[in-house]
């Protein structure tokens, strides 16, 4: 029970709806970012093909941004579970 504008409100109907489930990251693929190194990097560099060499640096970085702008994703440079999705 709330209280709102000096009435008394009750949560259970917020309690009943489930949240949005969150994404989950496609299997082998980590979230990563600036100063992420490996497979899974060079894999994303070949993806929005950059130059290929396991290292996620401030030119990986930068297309990312890039990459996720022209996709509607929020810009940050991340590469997590939603990005993932649209790459596959």
């Amino acid at each position: 029970v709330l209280w709102s504008k000096g009435k008394v409100v009750s949560i259970l109907p917020l309690l009943d709806t489930a949240p949005e489930p969150l994404p989950t990251l496609p299997a082998g693929k980590a979230t990563i970012r600036r100063g992420s190194k490996g497979a899974v990097v060079a894999e994303w560099q070949g993806i929005i093909r950059v130059m290929t060499d396991g290292d996620f640096g401030p030119k990986t970085e930068a297309a990312t941004i890039a990459w996720q702008k022209a996709r509607g994703l929020v810009p940050d440079g991340v590469v997590g579970p939603k990005t993932w999705a649209l790459a596959a």
